[in-house]
């Protein structure tokens, strides 16, 4: 009887784990700034508009499409999306452009935090249960100085280049028909 016990309990136990194995899921997300350890912070300036691309990653051996949930957690009074589900074919990967608007009058060194939440959601599924994967990210977004910026010659300036060089070119023709 005891004998039985065990192999009846094995057979569960690899059941299980043979039903959850179909359940794995390669779903992922990355983005160019995060917190942690070793942050990234996104530095900009006051007024600027900067887009962050967040990459949904369905690969490492997925056989299925999926639809992620991507919500702004903290920070949606600098950040926004386009739009709120995504659909990620399998073994690839999309781009979300989250846009950050800094205020034109955001003081120099405000930090902001930026929190997403992206989960995979079953679309138009009601009741039931559904085991989905989540992921957050978060960065912070550091106001800084505007940087300065090159400003490109003006026409004036081109035409005082012309006519210098028009000017050498005459003395030189000038000097070298006296020579002769």
């Amino acid at each position: 009887m005891l004998k039985m016990n065990k192999i009846i309990n094995s057979i569960v136990a690899l059941s299980i784990v043979l039903a959850l194995a179909g359940a794995v899921s390669a779903f992922g997300v990355s983005s160019p700034y995060w917190t942690g350890e070793n942050p990234n912070p996104l530095n900009t300036y006051a007024g600027a508009v900067v887009v962050v691309p967040l990459n949904l990653q369905n690969k490492a051996g997925a056989t299925e499409d999926v639809t992620a949930q991507v919500e702004i957690v903290a920070g949606s009074e600098i950040a926004s999306l386009q739009k709120s589900q995504y659909l990620v074919a399998a073994s690839s990967d999309v781009n979300v452009p989250l846009t950050i608007t800094i205020p034109a009058d955001a003081p120099l060194g405000t930090i902001y935090l930026v929190k997403v939440s992206t989960k995979t959601v079953t679309p138009g599924a009601t009741g039931g249960v559904s085991m989905g994967v989540g992921a957050t990210t978060s960065f912070n977004v550091i106001v800084g100085e505007k940087p300065a910026t090159e400003s490109a010659p003006n026409q004036y300036t081109a035409y005082l280049s012309l006519a210098i060089i028009i000017i050498l070119a005459l003395i030189i023709y000038f000097l070298l028909k006296r020579k002769k």
